[in-house]
């Protein structure tokens, strides 16, 4: 990436899978992204008010709800 272009947005991996987040968070970070984590809804949430996300990716089904309950709850 050249110096010129801004950052890339990180991506926050959600996931109670830590092999299955690692396997992602590697792939994301070679394409230049900045990877953050987590592996519950709130800690998901916390994350968000913490950082600014680009891009969230969910798993099905996670501590705490699924991926269709912390999205709504990211959309509020």
């Amino acid at each position: 990436m050249s110096s010129s272009q801004p950052p890339l947005p990180p991506v926050l991996l959600v996931g109670d899978d830590a092999e299955l987040r690692d396997l992602f968070a590697h792939l994301i970070a070679l394409r230049g992204h900045a990877v953050l984590d987590a592996d519950d809804v709130e800690h998901a949430l916390q994350r968000c008010r913490e950082e600014k996300v680009g891009v969230v990716v969910i798993e099905n089904v996670i501590q705490g709800g699924t991926w269709a309950g912390l999205a709504r709850r990211l959309i509020d």
